[in-house]
C-alpha cells in the first residue's frame, strides 16, 4: 500500500532526512563510532537536544516519513522500511501486534537507522546471513544511540540494576531491555554483570511483558489518516471514488492508515482537524454533480477545530 494516490491531493511534509557525511557503501565499513556520531548529528539536525524524545511516530511523520501499522502475523518480523527510487517519500511499516509502546518506538528508530545508514547499500548484494546480521545490529545500535544519548543517559544511571532501569523507563520511554543493551554498547557493564542482568530479566518474565508496557500508550500514526479525512471532509473525492482508486480490501486500507474501522464505508463522519500539511493548491474539490468548485482556502481550514 503506497501513498501515491493520497499525494495527488495532499502535499505531505517534505522529506528531511539528513545526509550522513562519507556514508559507506559496504556494511562492514560502517563502524560503531560512525553510528554514534550519526545519531548525534541527526538529533542536532532536527534540533532535538539530548533529552528523552517525544513521539517517535510524530517525529518521523513531521520529517516526511509516512508511518503505517499492520499485523504481520509472522514471528521475527517487527517492522519494515522502504526507499523507492522513483518516490521521494520514505515509508515505515510497524507491526501492530506489539502491545509495548517502548518496544514499538525501538522498531521505528531501528527502521530510521536503516533509512539513514544503509540507503547507499545495494540490498541485492546482501546475499548471506552475516551481512544481514551486521546491518540489523547496526540499525539497533543507531536506535539505542538516537534514543539514549550516551552523556545524558549515563547521567541518569544511579545504579545498573533492573529496578533502576524500570524507573528510567517512564522518563526515556524505551524498554528495559534496550537500556541494558545500551549499557553494554557503552561498556558500562562487565560481561558477568550483563549476563546476570539478562538472566534476572528473563526470570522476571520481562522478555514478553515489562513494567509499564500496559500503561504507556502506543504511538498512533496520523499522516495517512488525516489525508483521507481531508479528502473526504472537503469533498475532494467521495468514498466511492477513494475505494475505486485504492483497489485494496477496505479493512486493510483502514488498518494501514490508522483509520477507525468503518470510516471508509461511511460509518463515521469525517472531521476537519489541524493538520501539519495542506492540499495541493492546483487540486479542486469535485462535487458529486461533476462541476468544479473554486480552490479551497486551506488557511481557514487549519484554523477550524
Amino acid at each position: 500500500f503506497r501513498s501515491i494516490y493520497l499525494r495527488e491531493y495532499v502535499e505531505f511534509p517534505p522529506v528531511d532526512l539528513p545526509d550522513l557525511p562519507d556514508l559507506p557503501t559496504e556494511p562492514l565499513a560502517i563502524s560503531q563510532e560512525y553510528i554514534e556520531r550519526s545519531a548525534i548529528s541527526v538529533r542536532q539536525h532536527w534540533g532535538l537536544g539530548d533529552g528523552p524524545l517525544g513521539s517517535i511516530v510524530t517525529l518521523l511523520e513531521n520529517n516526511g516519513v509516512a508511518v503505517a501499522r499492520d499485523d504481520f502475523q509472522a514471528d521475527g518480523l517487527d517492522a519494515l522500511s522502504e526507499i523507492h527510487p522513483q518516490d521521494p517519500l520514505r515509508c515505515v511499516l510497524l507491526g501492530s501486534g506489539k502491545d509495548s509502546m517502548a518496544r514499538s518506538r525501538m522498531d521505528a528508530c531501528h527502521e530510521l537507522g536503516h533509512l539513514l545508514l544503509h540507503r547507499r547499500i545495494d540490498r541485492m548484494r546482501i546475499t548471506n546471513s552475516t551481512e544481514l546480521n551486521t546491518i540489523e545490529k547496526q540499525a539497533n545500535r543507531f536506535a539505542g544511540a538516537f534514543t539514549l544519548p550516551a552523556d545524558a543517559f549515563s547521567a541518569d544511571l544511579s545504579s545498573l540494576t533492573l529496578d533502576s532501569f524500570a524507573v528510567l523507563k517512564a522518563k526515556w520511554q524505551m524498554s528495559i531491555g534496550v537500556m541494558i543493551k545500551r549499557c553494554e554498547d557503552l561498556d558500562f557493564l562487565e560481561e558477568s554483570q550483563a549476563r546476570n542482568l539478562w538472566r534476572s530479566y528473563a526470570s522476571r518474565g520481562w522478555r514478553t511483558d515489562e513494567p509499564l508496557d500496559n500503561e504507556l500508550p502506543i504511538e498512533r500514526p496520523e499522516l495517512l489518516a488525516q489525508s483521507f479525512e481531508l479528502i473526504l471532509s472537503e469533498n475532494i473525492q467521495t468514498r466511492d471514488q477513494v475505494l475505486t482508486r485504492c483497489p485494496y480490501d477496505v479493512r486493510d486500507i483502514e488498518e494501514l492508515s490508522a483509520l477507525d474501522s468503518g470510516f471508509l464505508m461511511g460509518a463515521r463522519t469525517p472531521k476537519v482537524r489541524v493538520i501539519p500539511f495542506r492540499q495541493k493548491e492546483e487540486v479542486h474539490a469535485v462535487p458529486t454533480d461533476g462541476t468544479r468548485s473554486p480552490l479551497i482556502d486551506f488557511d481557514s481550514i487549519r484554523q477550524r477545530k
